[in-house]
């Protein structure tokens, strides 16, 4: 049962088995230590894939006196993730969590991960690139539906066309090895001749929305035009 120790303890007593929190917390220790090693690998792993996905999000740690906002930040790769705590959500915290990657990191637009753009020796290769999440911008617009239904209609519609063509190619990690190389082309081919002509859209019909600068649609339209999706989807 995935809750709070003091619950399971008196979980364990209805069922006849007497023992503290304090003797669990000594197991999830001991435990924890057991399983370091694989935790230490886990994120040079995911580092080995060219492409991986960043994301932080909100978790309380809890102090004397109520609790603290920290976050966890997290790193995946197709066969794994890395969770790290750390009290802060700043560019600092995502440089040395993800510093020492090269290669592309699907990330929403939060400002912090801008600092992990840097170029190779010779000025010109990128070390790391950042591709934006099309999901992120999609719940923007799911956000505002209500609200705006035609317009949101239109551009939830045009980004499904975008996951149809998804779609048509099966997860090349899904697949042997030595079938996975085809489906990896594939799709940068369906790519390319099907989603780039829908991103065009995308962003035609983005550059004629007219609203107030304070509305949720607004808001949504700028994060969509300002990460730069609509210009490169295959890249």
């Amino acid at each position: 049962d995935h809750m709070p120790l003091e619950r399971q303890v008196r979980k364990m007593k209805r069922e006849g088995l007497k023992v503290d929190s304090q003797t669990l917390w000594d197991q999830l220790w001991y435990l924890s230590q057991i399983l370091k090693p694989a935790y230490m690998a886990l994120l040079p792993f995911i580092f080995s894939f060219p492409v991986i996905c960043a994301d932080e999000s909100i978790w309380y740690y809890l102090q004397k006196g109520g609790r603290k906002r920290w976050y966890i930040w997290g790193a995946s790769c197709p066969f794994g993730v890395h969770y790290r705590i750390d009290p802060g959500r700043s560019g600092k915290v995502a440089k040395e969590l993800f510093g020492e990657y090269a290669g592309k990191i699907i990330t929403d637009g939060y400002e912090a991960y801008n600092i992990l753009i840097r170029e190779g020796p010779d000025g010109k290769r990128p070390v790391i690139i950042l591709v934006r999440c099309w999901a992120h911008t999609r719940r923007g617009f799911t956000y505002c539906e209500k609200d705006w239904p035609e317009e949101c209609g239109e551009i939830l519609d045009m980004m499904g066309e975008l996951y149809a063509v998804e779609r048509e190619v099966p997860n090349p990690w899904s697949l042997p090895e030595s079938e996975r190389e085809n489906a990896f082309k594939l799709r940068a081919k369906l790519r390319h001749e099907k989603s780039r002509p829908i991103t065009t859209r995308i962003k035609s019909w983005a550059m004629q929305q007219l609203a107030l600068k304070e509305s949720d649609f607004r808001k949504a339209v700028e994060y969509m035009l300002g990460l730069g999706q609509t210009d490169a989807v295959s890249r």
